[in-house]
Order: C-alpha cells, then structure tokens, then sequence
C-alpha cells in the first residue's frame, strides 16, 4: 500500500465508513506474519492474534517494512530467540473472506499510524458484502 492509500483506509475505519473501507480493503494486500499451530508442523499455520480492548484481532501490516518495524521492536516479546519469524501476503478480499467470526484487525500496531478494524465494522463491511 502506498502512505496516501493507507491514510485514505485509516479515516474510512475511523469514521465508521463500511462500505468506504471495504474498497480499499480489497483493493490493498497485507503482510500477516506466520504462527504454526504445532511445532514442526509447516502445514497447519494461522497467523499472528491479539487481544484489544476485550476483542481478538487478526494482526496485520501495509508493508514489509511495517512488519519487520514490529517484529524488530515485539518480536523478543512475542517469539521465541531461536524461532524463525515469516510473513504471508494476502489480498484484502482474502483477509476478509477468511477472518473468524468476531475478530477485528489491527493494522500496523507499533506504528505510527495505526488503526483497528473493529468486529462490529467488520460486521458492516460484510454485511453490505451480500
């Protein structure tokens, strides 16, 4: 994504605007970094979570700097000294296609600009989506 597109999706999420964020959802793609479900297990993998304010959260980035950014500041936190840290792209059709029921999205977290995608505005977009 580009900083203009970005700040574009930031203030259609901040205002609330579904139907405004669902076009540049899907018309951006986003870096989710990589987290097996068991150990050894290169097949079955999820990507990163967290919790805010209460509401579980898909963690995602506008770009690989912005991830490594996180990583490179979270990571020891987060991670294992020895665990190799890996990122996927996915389209943000996909990101909403497959993001749990409930879940919201946290965008660029430990960043300066920053934004989270609640589950109830997720609701909206996929709603509006039918």
């Amino acid at each position: 994504m580009t900083e203009t597109s970005d700040s574009k999706l930031f203030e259609a999420i901040a205002a609330g605007d579904a139907d405004q964020t669902r076009l540049l959802l899907i018309a951006s793609e986003f870096i989710l970094i990589r987290v097996n479900e068991e150990e050894d297990d290169d097949e079955n993998f999820g990507a990163l979570t967290a919790d805010v304010d209460g509401t579980d959260v898909l963690v995602a980035f506008t770009s690989e700097q912005t991830a490594s950014d996180f990583i490179s500041q979270m990571g020891e936190e987060l991670f294992d000294k020895e665990e190799e840290i890996d990122g996927f792209v996915v389209d943000g059709e996909t990101l909403l296609d497959y993001l749990p029921e409930n879940f919201g999205v946290l965008i660029d977290p430990e960043h300066e600009n920053t934004a989270v995608l609640t589950a109830e505005l997720v609701k909206r977009i996929l709603a509006n989506n039918n």
